[in-house]
């Protein structure tokens, strides 16, 4: 059952590089942290070991035609995302491009913890990655955020296990405008500003990307 796994595996892999060359999108891999469990609650103690980035991609097209599965699977990367509000009041979500996998999809700003990005093993590990996420995708430096609160955990059944923030800004809509026009990456084509009572229900609706893989 092993060897066949590992076969399958393999070709799920050379087949979505396949298909990410013909459709213009990027895959790559790195060492990414795995979530094991929660070893302490106060405080918040979280164990991680490691898997590579192709094991979340291939975990997704292995699900999608197990959609039952039988824990084969299962993605359970760690990653880290940010509902940002402005400093007139707009909470922010941007939109993939469509060289992503979860492309044209809105979503919170975010990705995977990585170790090609330095070791985590704190709470401000956790944030520094988050800061990381917020200048490369919007151009929000750590000094534009005047307070951040972790909202909490996200351990969906089978899916990347989260850590969701919302970082207040001390910039307003125009200048994050003017610095997502100067971002790094391309990952995120466009913002889009809600108030409060537009963004819940939507959240609720589930047509939001939340986080990675979720």
């Amino acid at each position: 059952h092993l060897a066949s796994l590992i076969d399958d595996f393999e070709t799920r892999w050379e087949r979505l590089l396949a298909r990410a060359q013909e459709t213009g999108q990027r895959l790559w891999n790195s060492e990414m942290y795995r979530y094991e469990g929660v070893r302490s609650l106060d405080p918040l103690v979280v164990g991680a070991s490691s898997m590579e980035a192709r094991e979340i991609v291939i975990g997704r097209d292995w699900l999608t035609d197990h959609p039952e599965g039988d824990g084969s699977f299962d993605i359970h990367h760690l990653w880290v995302s940010a509902l940002l509000r402005t400093s007139c009041g707009s909470y922010v979500l941007g939109l993939r491009s469509r060289t992503t996998l979860n492309a044209d999809l809105y979503g919170l700003v975010g990705g995977g913890l990585s170790k090609t990005e330095g070791i985590v093993q704190t709470g401000a590990d956790v944030e520094r990655v988050l800061h990381g996420e917020l200048l490369e995708e919007v151009g929000v430096f750590p000094q534009d955020i005047e307070r951040s609160v972790c909202l909490g955990m996200i351990l969906p059944p089978r899916h990347g296990v989260g850590f969701v923030h919302l970082p207040s800004l001390a910039v307003d809509r125009e200048t994050l405008e003017r610095r997502f026009a100067e971002r790094p990456t391309d990952e995120i084509v466009s913002l889009s500003y809600l108030r409060g009572e537009e963004l819940v229900p939507l959240l609720g609706s589930g047509r939001v990307l939340v986080g990675h893989a979720v």
